[in-house]
């Protein structure tokens, strides 16, 4: 249904504008973005996910209470440790490139393999604390750039799938905030919110409506909104404890054959793993819970 309506809005666009350059501009557009694809914020609803108290007058049409998705709801005090949380989120900047880290233990930083592809990359990186604006319009002043640390502790995995670095660091300052690295398995629904530097820019958070759509135990998939220089942020749960490393989107096929847009992250407990077994110095001084 809603297809035949943004038809029916976009020839009448069309018919607006005759033969103007913004006709042509618009077809040009519809021909380059196709329709076909399900972009990452739509999903679907079904009756248990909504709860409608109170009765509804059919003649006024109108419905006393309120209308709501349960798991839209959280307790206030969740702001709090977001923003504690937000204190152990780093940009990573290398040459022109940027991507996003967090302090996963002791003066450890975790991102992806493609932000930090080997030491001596990381050994040229800066780790900035703090890059972010203290309101709408003013950037915090005090900044803190931490380096690696020379010949410190480094592990990283360059599978497509896995897709991440750890990474020593010199100093870490007094604020930040050690991110707490949960075991549990991701499920489907599960609410999510990420803490990041989409672009390169301030660190910004993502948490409207977020869901797992997809959760096994190599990756998560799901809804949210990221750019490039998020890589390497991480996948908080309900209660800011981290348990995914966000890596990028890809277009997914499903059983249906209608194909959609997801962001993918790596499951925090595949990550654990590995260091336990390969990396276990690494593995000693992380924030597990």
């Amino acid at each position: 249904m809603s297809t035949i309506y943004i038809g029916r809005l976009i020839n009448f666009m069309l018919d607006q504008m005759g033969g103007a350059s913004d006709a042509e501009f618009l077809e040009n557009l519809l021909d380059k973005y196709q329709m076909g694809v399900m972009p990452v914020a739509v999903r679907g609803f079904n009756d248990t996910e909504w709860e409608v108290q109170g009765t509804a007058n059919e003649e006024a049409n109108y419905i006393q209470e309120k209308t709501f998705r349960p798991h839209s709801l959280h307790s206030i005090g969740i702001l709090e440790k977001g923003l504690q949380a937000a204190k152990g989120v780093v940009r990573i900047v290398n040459n022109d490139l940027s991507g996003t880290g967090f302090l996963c233990g002791d003066n450890l930083i975790m991102t992806n393999n493609h932000v930090i592809v080997d030491h001596e990359i990381g050994q040229d990186s800066d780790f900035e604390f703090f890059y972010e604006l203290e309101d709408d319009e003013h950037m915090r002043k005090d900044i803190f750039i931490a380096k690696a640390k020379k010949n410190g502790l480094f592990y990283t995995n360059d599978a497509r799938d896995v897709d991440f670095t750890v990474i020593e660091i010199e100093k870490t300052p007094a604020e930040a905030k050690t991110l707490t690295l949960v075991q549990t398995q991701p499920k489907q629904d599960d609410w999510i919110s990420i803490i990041q530097h989409p672009g390169g820019e301030y660190k910004q958070i993502a948490m409207m409506d977020n869901l797992i759509n997809f959760a096994n135990s190599r990756q998560l998939q799901y809804l949210t909104a990221t750019n490039q220089g998020s890589s390497g942020s991480p996948v908080f749960s309900k209660t800011f404890e981290v348990m995914g490393l966000h890596r990028g989107s890809k277009l997914i096929t499903a059983d249906d054959g209608e194909t959609y847009l997801r962001n993918i992250g790596t499951n925090l407990q595949l990550i654990v793993d590995e260091l336990k077994l390969k990396a276990p110095k690494i593995y000693a001084r992380l924030n597990l819970k």
